[in-house]
């Protein structure tokens, strides 16, 4: 989800538009799982073993599940379904 939310905000700044990413900032990908220093290194002090367990668990699952169910707007320019979101991946 977050490398096709890399190529949909890409394709939106080489076309002059804006795109709005549907994941918030906390809960990507790059930030919770890759986390890095402002420098571009990896954080050996990130959350791991049961911290990112609980973290996972507690609040990221909880998040993602605010979307079962519901319409999320793709056109932005972004994804016109979720279908087009599981041909990408």
């Amino acid at each position: 989800m977050d490398d096709l939310e890399k190529d949909k905000e890409n394709a939106a700044l080489l076309s002059g538009q804006e795109y709005t990413r549907l994941i918030e900032p906390g809960y990507q990908w790059t930030t919770w799982a890759t986390q890095k220093l402002a420098d571009g290194k990896i954080d050996h002090n990130a959350q791991t073993g049961d911290d990112l367990l609980d973290f996972v668990n507690s609040e990221l699952f909880p998040y993602l599940k605010k979307f079962k169910g519901k319409h999320i707007y793709f056109g932005q320019p972004g994804f016109e379904s979720w279908k087009e979101v599981i041909d990408y991946l």
